[in-house]
C-alpha cells in the first residue's frame, strides 16, 4: 500500500470513531417531560393507530404490503 492510501484509510477509521462517540442524549425540562418518564417507567403505555386505518386502507395493498401508486 502506498502512504496515501494508508493514511487515508487510518483518517476514515478515526474519523468513524470519532462520529459513534456522540454524546448521550439529554431530556429537557417542559410541560410533557414529566408524562414521558411516568410513561417509560410505568412501560405500559400505548398508541392507539387506529386513526391511520382508513389511510392504510386507501394506500397500501394488505397482500403484498406494498404503497399503491396513486396517478
Amino acid at each position: 500500500m502506498t502512504r496515501l492510501s494508508v493514511f487515508l484509510l487510518t483518517t476514515a477509521l478515526l474519523i468513524a470513531i470519532a462520529g459513534c462517540s456522540a454524546p448521550k442524549a439529554e431530556l429537557y425540562d417542559g410541560p410533557i417531560v414529566g408524562e414521558l418518564q411516568s410513561g417509560w417507567d410505568d412501560g405500559d403505555a400505548s398508541f392507539d393507530h387506529g386513526i391511520y386505518e382508513e389511510l392504510l386502507k386507501a394506500h397500501v395493498d394488505s397482500e403484498s404490503g406494498r404503497v399503491r401508486l396513486h396517478r
